[in-house]
């Protein structure tokens, strides 16, 4: 048989609807919203086991205050979770999904999605289980405190490469789309995710002093938290600095 006489076989992607990315909505939203339900289910668990601590003839302040820790750290993960979902919704809206490497940065997106929340799922655990441990009934509020930032300070790390990873992957994602050359915003996208990407490498020469046994320079959640602030006020930001530029 002649080898003219095959018919011609095409990517996997090219039989979805590519265009608009459509196709890829419900993965994604799948993704996220089940990212999201497990940091959820596990809260409540590690909640009972702080509450537990009155039987240690605990103080009430240093429980609500570990409670309180737990509550910063699901908030800033949650957020940080649509954020993620809102720029990846938004990649695959504007510039579709049909080339070969977008579909594997897509694909490596999702999987570093859920990782990272199964990162921050054991951090949780781990702290817990760490501070109630070692926790008496003479604690102090600051002993507890670093006792909870300096407990498994290299999961910490891990979730901020794995953010990093995934805002260059988005980066990639975008600037991979055939509607890059043509679209402003995908580029302007592409240039902001880099800089996302570049703020949590940075971020990570905060563990160095781990390398000479001493402590983190800055506590991790602050770190999302100031990512966040700035994210979420990105408009205000950028209007404040062009009225700035114009005065100078």
């Amino acid at each position: 048989m002649d080898k003219n006489q095959f018919p011609s076989t095409k990517y996997p992607i090219h039989h979805l609807d590519g265009e608009s990315g459509e196709s890829w909505m419900g993965l994604i939203d799948g993704i996220y919203a089940i990212a999201m339900t497990f940091i959820a289910l596990e809260l409540p668990e590690l909640v009972i086991a702080l509450v537990n601590l009155k039987e240690k003839n605990i103080k009430s302040e240093l429980i609500v205050s570990l409670i309180g820790y737990e509550f910063i750290a699901y908030t800033a993960t949650f957020l940080m979770l649509y954020e993620l979902w809102t720029v990846h919704k938004s990649i695959l809206k504007i510039g579709g999904l049909k080339q070969k490497t977008q579909s594997l940065c897509n694909s490596l997106i999702l999987a570093l999605t859920s990782l990272g929340v199964g990162n921050i799922i054991l951090i949780l655990n781990e702290k817990t289980k760490a501070v109630t441990s070692h926790i008496t009934s003479n604690s102090k509020q600051i002993d507890i405190m670093y006792d909870w930032f300096d407990n498994h300070d290299f999961l910490g790390l891990f979730t901020m490469i794995f953010l990093a990873l995934m805002f260059f992957l988005m980066s990639l994602l975008a600037s991979n789309s055939e509607s890059h050359r043509i679209s402003q915003d995908l580029q302007l996208l592409s240039k902001n995710l880099n800089i996302r990407g570049l703020y949590f490498v940075a971020s990570c020469l905060l563990w160095i002093p781990l390398a000479f046994g001493k402590s983190v320079l800055f506590p991790p959640a602050l770190v999302v938290i100031l990512f966040l602030f700035l994210s979420f006020n990105q408009d205000a930001i950028d209007t404040f600095l062009k009225r700035w530029r114009s005065h100078t």
